[in-house]
C-alpha cells in the first residue's frame, strides 16, 4: 500500500521506531535498518512530524553501523 493510503500510517510508524530502536540495543542492526526503512516509508505520507522527530535518534545510532549495507540504504532514504 502507498503511505498516503495505509491506515493509521502515523501510529504504525511510532510502533516501528520503538521496535528498531529495541532491535538496536539488542544488537540486530539489519533488522533495525530494515524496520526503520518501512517506518520511514509510512511517515513519508503523514502530515504530523512527531514520526520523523521519533526516528531521528534511531537514525543516528543508526549511523554507527554504515558499513552495514541494509543501514547504508536506509540512511540514503533518510536524506531528505
Amino acid at each position: 500500500m502507498p503511505p498516503t493510503t495505509t491506515p493509521h500510517a502515523r501510529d504504525k510508524s511510532l510502533y516501528l521506531s520503538w521496535l528498531a530502536d529495541s532491535y538496536l540495543t539488542a544488537g540486530e542492526v539489519e533488522q533495525a535498518a530494515t524496520v526503520t526503512g518501512r517506518a520511514l516509508d509510512l511517515c513519508a505520507g503523514v502530515a504530523s512530524v512527531r514520526p520523523r522527530e521519533r526516528l531521528a535518534p534511531v537514525l543516528r545510532r543508526l549511523g554507527e553501523h554504515r558499513t552495514v549495507p541494509a543501514v547504508a540504504e536506509v540512511l540514503d532514504k533518510a536524506r531528505p
